[in-house]
């Protein structure tokens, strides 16, 4: 799916990291796109699809931490998504945050297969 905007119209868009599938070519197979809020230093985040490598069968994790915590915000563990997941929220003006996405998908004949991402320290401010 394409990037659109989940978290609302006051939140900018900064960033989207990729999600790789762990086999050779390791296609881009989602994204985790990350937006703010200046007015009030939170931060958001949504876990996408890259529909032009996923096939049917998507069960998509969004996660979002301020970090240095050890607990994460996650939207999807327990749903079957299988266009995005989140939004997400965090405070974290003057911290950084961590990043989580993950997608269980069905490739081209390959079967099941799976991309996951972490990114640490991403938008710190």
């Amino acid at each position: 799916m394409s990037r659109v905007n989940y978290c609302g119209s006051s939140y900018g868009f900064l960033k989207s990291w990729a999600i790789k599938d762990g086999w050779y070519p390791n296609p881009t197979v989602g994204y985790i796109d990350v937006y703010y809020n200046s007015s009030n230093g939170n931060n958001c985040v949504i876990t996408r699809a890259n529909d032009s490598e996923v096939g049917g069968g998507n069960h998509i994790i969004a996660g979002i931490r301020k970090s240095g915590s050890s607990t994460w915000k996650l939207d999807g563990t327990n749903s079957n998504y299988t266009s995005y997941a989140g939004p997400l929220y965090v405070y974290a003006a003057g911290s950084c945050i961590d990043i989580y996405g993950e997608l269980n998908f069905t490739s081209g004949g390959t079967g099941a297969d799976h991309g996951l991402a972490v990114y640490e320290d991403v938008h710190c401010g």
